[in-house]
Formats: structure tokens, C-alpha cells, sequence
């Protein structure tokens, strides 16, 4: 994951509409998800768009 250029992070709690509070750009992209709590715990590793066959990228077009 050191390998990745950190773009920008967010909170989000159970109260918070994910609309309201998400930042990311569009385009392709890899996100974390913590649990926070007493300690930060990695609990998912997702993306966004597809690495097409002759290695360029392909963004999708999320709407939340």
C-alpha cells in the first residue's frame, strides 16, 4: 500500500450520508476502508475502474 499516492481521505460514521461527506474525484482508483475504534483496523481494499489489456485504465462512473 506504500506504493500508492495518498489523494485524500474522509470520516464516515452510521449518522453521515455518504453523498454528503465523500470526496473522491472520478476516475480509477484504489480505496481503503478502517474500522476506527480503540485502534485502526484495516477491514477492506477495493477499487474503482479496470486495467484494460493493453494496460491502460478504464474509470467508471460511480454515483452514490
Amino acid at each position: 500500500l506504500k506504493k500508492f499516492k495518498v489523494s485524500d481521505s474522509f470520516t464516515f460514521t452510521i449518522e453521515d450520508s455518504l453523498e454528503q461527506v465523500c470526496n473522491a474525484s472520478e476516475g480509477s482508483g484504489v480505496f481503503l476502508v478502517y474500522a476506527v475504534g480503540d485502534e485502526k483496523e484495516l477491514i477492506m481494499v477495493g477499487s474503482t475502474g479496470t486495467v484494460q489489456n493493453n494496460g491502460s485504465l478504464k474509470s467508471l462512473n460511480v454515483f452514490l
